[in-house]
């Protein structure tokens, strides 16, 4: 997708993505999408995560959906704890200046080098390889675009039920190529 053709969204580290807030339920995710132009499908889960919402802009045209949100009801914590958002077709979402979207990875991977290293922040290697900043509550992740390679992003918030980000994120959202 052309950069100009995405929705251009925010990222505060453990707050918000775009319209979606960690913590809101899945109505209001449902609501704030729905709101944004984009048609939604909830599904009920077992285990830790009890919810999962797809969200997809009526022209999407690709398999995965462009933000699927993902719900824990655990304990303490209630709402949503993750989402994703797609590298072909999703939201462009801008953390710090950077831009995370449908990059090329090497280039995403540049830019985090350097502004980690402006703002004095740690870096992680993900799974799978991938660069990131660490204690900002998003991994990026990479995804096949036809014959190219582009970056997408998970974003989570553990609190009051995880210890970490990546304990946040389920198994498929990982598994996205």
């Amino acid at each position: 997708m052309a950069e100009a053709d995405r929705e251009q969204w925010g990222y505060v580290p453990f707050e918000h993505v775009g319209p979606l807030r960690f913590g809101m339920s899945e109505a209001e995710a449902v609501v704030a999408m729905e709101a944004a132009g984009f048609t939604c499908e909830k599904e009920t889960r077992q285990g830790h995560i009890t919810g999962k919402v797809t969200c997809r802009r009526p022209t999407a045209r690709g398999m995965e959906p462009d933000v699927t949100a993902y719900f824990v009801d655990h304990l303490d914590a209630k709402g949503l704890t993750c989402l994703t958002v797609d590298g072909r077709g999703g939201p462009q979402v801008t953390w710090e200046g950077v831009k995370l979207i449908g990059r090329v990875p090497s280039q995403l991977t540049a830019e985090f080098l350097a502004c980690v290293e402006e703002r004095d922040l740690g870096f992680g290697i993900s799974a799978q390889g991938d660069v990131f900043p660490v204690d900002q509550g998003f991994i990026p992740a990479t995804q096949r675009a036809g014959d190219a390679v582009v970056t997408r992003a998970m974003f989570a918030n553990p609190e009051g039920w995880a210890f970490t980000v990546g304990d946040c994120i389920p198994e498929e959202a990982w598994d996205v190529r």
